[in-house]
């Protein structure tokens, strides 16, 4: 039986191990964040990959592979098996390549909540959509006033997705 498993990389090494993993025949996943102002990756240093469950020579292999730090688990029971309804739902969410497309903001009067800085918590309404630079205007109602903020992408998040 086939099951899942967590691979630590050495940093930066993910896309090595994932070309010699794939040239030895393993399915392997490496969830990457896609919008049109930057990739990155969902797991940094992190990588999954299928093996055959309790297979000494899988994991060897796996261990071996230039640029892997471990296989996920414990020193008594081996490496641990992700569940399948999370492989699931994180192969549900990714493309072909493993991208999951983030949703960006496309128009004006859309409702945005902000993630960080300053404003973390605070619900506004987006006034003009993201330019160039990752930069968009949000608009917020402080003390019955009107009050503008340019933030950017990464700052905020849709209200409902």
């Amino acid at each position: 039986m086939n099951a899942w498993y967590v691979i630590q990389t050495k940093p930066q090494k993910e896309q090595v191990v994932l070309s010699q993993l794939k040239q030895a025949g393993y399915e392997t996943l490496f969830p990457i964040l896609k919008n049109c102002f930057s990739t990155s990756a969902l797991f940094p240093s992190y990588l999954f990959v299928r093996l055959t469950a309790g297979s000494a020579a899988d994991y060897r292999l796996v261990q071996y592979t230039r640029g892997v730090v471990r296989l996920l688990g414990t020193q008594s029971n081996g490496p641990t098996a992700v569940p399948e309804n999370v492989m699931t739902l994180l192969r549900q969410r990714t493309d072909s390549q493993g991208v999951i497309v983030q949703k960006l903001f496309k128009k004006a009067g859309e409702m945005v909540l902000v993630q960080r800085g300053l404003l973390k918590d605070f619900v506004g309404i987006l006034e003009k959509p993201a330019d160039t630079t990752g930069r968009l205007q949000v608009l917020f109602k402080l003390f019955n006033q009107p009050l503008r903020a340019v933030l950017t992408m990464r700052d905020v998040a849709p209200l409902a997705c």
